[in-house]
């Protein structure tokens, strides 16, 4: 029997391919669409099975850069990346919301779908549905829903003594666009931080997720910057962590902006709350916490991974392509984090 749920999802889906063929000449459903048509045709059985193991992801964010096409791209790069972090498989339909609108942005609003259309069929995820709603500012976000075994959930807790730390992509996007807001970015971070954040986590995240070798905990950096999310780690794993400064990625380019005071709110606003988790060395100066605290718009994923496990680690980075750097590690004593 066909699950109405997924009837309803059908019937969006119409609408959503209808309004998408009016805002931005799209004729052809993607195949990842024909899917999830093809599940309700057949009334699959699996779909009642399903409740136990949804996850959602629903982040909204407002213009990070000045590219239509790009901010599509980063958006569903994002939300993605949030649920590769703990181990999903985006098998099942997502829903698009685009916010913002005035009649006469249509063609502002076709390019903004076109990147997130483009990154959906990389990510091979079905779009369904959609709202607008009328904001002085353009908005545009989405909900993912992803399916993820109940025995193969990674969460952000279970690191343990002696786990190594491992990044897998530089930090400094949130000061970056804020330079770019300001139009003081040089060309060259502007199109390093595009792409830094339009690249799927997928590649790593499917290595960590591969069973090929032990993780035991794993998070996205993402809008708490690096030191809250391994805050975060280290409270739920009641562990200490060693962050060695000289070895954390860094966009070329940030450093200097920050001592300039080119720093988002959000990036101040995570030094502050997190900051009495850290003990950071005498005289480090606040452009460089700002940086290991920056605001990151689809950062890299951060794991714990056993010492022994490492080497394997590394070689299926490496064969995945992932540029992952060991940042830290893992020890006992009072939940924290050392920067050295």
């Amino acid at each position: 029997m066909t699950d109405p749920n997924l009837t309803r999802a059908a019937r969006a889906l119409a609408l959503s391919a209808r309004a998408m063929e009016r805002s931005a000449g799209t004729r052809d459903l993607s195949l990842a669409q024909y899917r999830v048509l093809a599940l309700v045709a057949a009334g699959d059985e699996r779909s009642s099975l399903l409740a136990d193991r949804l996850s959602v992801a629903k982040p909204t964010i407002t213009a990070v850069v000045d590219g239509l096409v790009e901010r599509g791209l980063i958006e569903r790069t994002s939300v993605t990346g949030d649920r590769r972090s703990i181990r999903i498989s985006l098998t099942k339909p997502g829903v698009q919301a685009l916010r913002a609108v005035e009649k006469e942005m249509s063609e502002t609003l076709a390019r903004i779908l076109e990147g997130g259309q483009n990154k959906a069929d990389e990510a091979d995820i079905p779009i369904l549905g959609g709202h607008s709603v009328d904001d002085p500012e353009p908005k545009y976000g989405m909900a993912v829903t992803g399916v993820v075994h109940p025995r193969r959930i990674l969460t952000n807790a279970g690191g343990r003594p002696g786990d190594v730390l491992l990044l897998t992509k530089p930090l400094g996007s949130g000061i970056a666009t804020t330079a770019i807001k300001r139009g003081i970015a040089s060309p060259e971070l502007e199109v390093s931080v595009v792409e830094l954040m339009s690249r799927l986590n997928r590649d790593a995240g499917e290595v960590f997720a591969s069973g090929k070798f032990p993780v035991h905990a794993l998070t996205d950096v993402t809008g708490f910057g690096l030191l809250g999310h391994l805050t975060e780690m280290v409270l739920g794993a009641k562990l200490r962590a060693r962050l060695f400064l000289e070895q954390v990625p860094i966009l070329a380019g940030v450093p200097a902006l920050a001592e300039q005071g080119v720093v988002p709110g959000g990036t101040t606003a995570n030094l502050e709350h997190f900051g009495a988790h850290v003990r950071f060395p005498d005289g480090l100066p606040d452009p460089i916490r700002w940086v290991l605290a920056d605001a990151q718009t689809n950062g890299g994923l951060l794991a714990a991974v056993p010492r022994s496990g490492l080497r394997k680690a590394e070689r299926a980075l490496a064969r995945a392509r992932v540029d992952a750097v060991i940042i830290g590690e893992l020890l006992r004593g009072r939940a924290g984090i050392d920067v050295e």
